[in-house]
């Protein structure tokens, strides 16, 4: 079952995009035509306007764009950059390991342990302040246990 929330973002950018707006289309299709022997390739979309549109966006490069009444999906795949980008009344899903790394953490935080409950407000605490700390090398395992 997919993890999915509706996001309304206030902030709006009322300048006139170039493109014309990419009304109800799948990107999916663009993505397997720009594909080389089964990888992906980052696709680049800049000052358009999506409407009504299914997009996942994993693997892509979105600049300056506009996004009305999407459902955009998350899977934490493949890298991607959305830089200048506005959302209004998007519905978001995060399936595959970004679904996976969000249920982890629901599961923790119901667990009712102080201390997870603890680690998971810190987390959520460091993304909102666009923070996320690394291990050190002498934190890190050298294999998996």
């Amino acid at each position: 079952m997919p993890w999915g929330f509706s996001v309304q973002i206030l902030r709006i950018d009322r300048t006139s995009l170039a493109s014309p707006a990419r009304v109800g289309k799948t990107l999916e299709s663009e993505w397997f035509e720009r594909s080389a022997k089964g990888c992906l390739v980052m696709a680049r979309y800049e000052n358009e306007t999506f409407l009504n549109a299914q997009i996942r966006i994993d693997g892509n490069q979105f600049l300056n764009c506009r996004f009305d009444q999407c459902t955009i999906e998350y899977r934490g795949e493949q890298l991607l950059q959305l830089q200048g980008c506005h959302f209004v009344g998007c519905r978001w899903f995060f399936n595959g390991p970004a679904g996976e790394t969000l249920r982890f953490l629901g599961a923790l935080y119901a667990d009712g342990d102080a201390g997870l409950k603890k680690m998971v407000e810190e987390t959520l605490a460091n993304i909102t302040t666009n923070v996320v700390p690394e291990l050190q090398p002498k934190e890190r395992r050298t294999k998996a246990v």
